[in-house]
């Protein structure tokens, strides 16, 4: 595949990040105010001008425009991508859809101010500001769907299958499984073949799955699933955890247990190290830290 044009704007980005010695003014910061004003110096000051007049808090205009940013980046990639690339693009912009459509739902289902939603969005893909407002009118997750269903989305079909869960117990786990599922495996249909750059972008995703699997065992340890359904929640296409140790370890109850059983199991040593130092109760961050 040809990507010299795209590798060259690619490395023109490059350029705008923010070196080591750009950091050392932003850490002896001696106030949020003062950050904003020395990030104000570097390729984010439009960003930070932009989200200075949607927001009061610093701290959401620093946010805002951080997320800008990387909106910005996102599209110009997409911008300058030769049509052979677009398949590879599509099946990392997944990653974000998915992303925005959880956010959502978990905006609606805890009843989080739209306003507080709205500053998590990631807009990429098919998903651009201007949609993801648009499902964040709905007054419930079922009035989403219908939005989703109104546009023919392909992820309209996986919130269909855990609406009912969530209209049982108020449970969104099984929404947000089930858009895992789906949206992996629509990434890895974009790649084809695993070859060349295809093989690449298999291997973040692979990444991405093996991560979704392992926080997949802590949400639902403890819950009183059925076997059946647990072999629903196992996404295929990581390299890290074997289905068979996903579908044993998805019975243990108790997360001290299941860490010191993941940390031995795993096919990963930095993964594996980032799981014995979890605590039971500090769960929230794992994803992140993976």
């Amino acid at each position: 595949m040809e990507l010299d044009y795209l590798n060259s704007r690619v490395r023109a980005q490059i350029g705008r990040l923010l070196r080591r010695p750009d950091y050392e003014p932003l850490l002896a910061a001696q106030s949020e105010d003062e950050y904003a004003a020395r990030l104000a110096a570097t390729a984010y000051g439009p960003y930070l001008s932009v989200a200075g007049a949607r927001f009061e808090r610093t701290e959401d205009v620093i946010s805002g425009a951080l997320t800008e940013s990387l909106s910005d980046a996102i599209a110009r990639l997409r911008k300058y991508a030769p049509p052979p690339a677009h398949a590879l693009l599509k099946a990392l912009f997944t990653t974000w859809e998915v992303y925005n459509l959880k956010a959502v739902i978990r905006g609606l289902a805890r009843g989080i101010p739209r306003e507080d939603v709205r500053r998590a969005f990631i807009p990429a893909g098919d998903f651009d500001r201007a949609a993801l407002n648009t499902l964040l009118k709905a007054k419930d997750i079922p009035d989403m769907l219908r939005f989703l269903e109104t546009w023919a989305s392909p992820y309209a079909g996986p919130v269909r299958e855990g609406v009912a869960d969530f209209l049982r117990n108020g449970s969104i786990n099984t929404i947000e499984i089930k858009l895992d599922l789906f949206g992996y495996a629509l990434a890895l249909s974009h790649l084809g073949r695993a070859r060349g750059e295809a093989r690449l972008i298999r291997e973040l995703i692979a990444l991405r799955i093996d991560i979704r699997n392992v926080v997949t065992l802590f949400n639902i340890a403890g819950q009183s699933y059925t076997a059946e359904a647990v072999d629903g929640f196992f996404i295929k296409g990581g390299t890290r955890l074997a289905e068979s140790v996903f579908l044993e370890l998805a019975s243990v109850k108790d997360r001290q247990e299941l860490i010191a059983r993941l940390s031995d199991e795993i096919n990963d040593k930095p993964m594996a190290a980032i799981l014995a130092e979890t605590e039971p109760k500090g769960a929230a961050m794992l994803e992140e830290r993976l």
